[in-house]
């Protein structure tokens, strides 16, 4: 696949428009009946070893949970990036049991990345939660139809992440100043941008690493697309 070339000033441009859509966010488009819930999931999950790490917004160390549901069934989803100890699934639905309960049916997705990316390309956690409910079927134009809501763990949400899920309507915890890194990757179509040589352009590409499902062992790609 041919890489797509895009000037300084272009690649510059589609930055800023994720982050004034993420400074948008007043009032109810932050607001999410699970957040709370999520982050408290987290923090009983990974909170203490964020914390020994520094908690330090610029690290690769994160966790975030999403949630979603339909009508028959319920997901929760785990990304963890430059963490160690997986949590045991049995162990998950245990603590969730009280705020995630009831009739529905609950599958519980934990993707793991314990070797963090460093320089070009980047998945976020929250970015890597979105993938997942793409391959599980739900298209970026319906996850707020399915009620996907994120917490990201011990830290904000980054001003890129934040604005992709204000543009889909997807309640998130609050938004952080700073950006953990210096390329960002798209969560449905896998592309990010990054600085080549001396000429002062941004090349769109495809990133080929992989999420692991520990559930099924199941190593999930960046997806290809055109969806934006």
């Amino acid at each position: 696949m041919a890489d797509q070339a895009l000037t300084y000033h272009q690649a510059a441009q589609q930055k800023q428009e994720r982050r004034r859509g993420a400074a948008q966010e007043v009032g109810q488009a932050l607001w999410g009946d699970k957040l709370k819930a999520l982050h408290e999931l987290g923090m009983k999950l990974f909170g203490k070893e964020l914390k020994s790490k520094g908690d330090d917004d610029k690290d690769y160390n994160t966790a975030a949970i999403g949630h979603m549901a339909s009508r028959e069934k319920q997901y929760l989803i785990i990304a963890m990036k430059g963490l160690q100890g997986v949590p045991d699934v049995a162990h998950i639905q245990n603590l969730a049991s009280e705020d995630f309960g009831g009739p529905r049916e609950m599958t519980i997705k934990v993707l793991v990345d314990q070797t963090p990316l460093k320089g070009e390309a980047n998945l976020h956690a929250e970015m890597a939660i979105v993938q997942e409910a793409s391959v599980i079927g739900v298209p970026a134009s319906s996850m707020s139809a399915f009620h996907l809501q994120i917490a990201c763990i011990a830290k904000g949400v980054c001003p890129d992440c934040s604005g992709w899920l204000t543009r889909h309507d997807i309640p998130h915890t609050y938004r952080r100043a700073t950006v953990a890194s210096a390329g960002w990757s798209h969560p449905i179509t896998g592309a990010f941008f990054k600085y080549k040589g001396n000429e002062l352009q941004y090349v769109k590409q495809v990133q080929k690493d992989v999420w692991l499902d520990t559930a099924t062992s199941k190593k999930t790609p960046y997806l290809k697309g055109n969806v934006t």
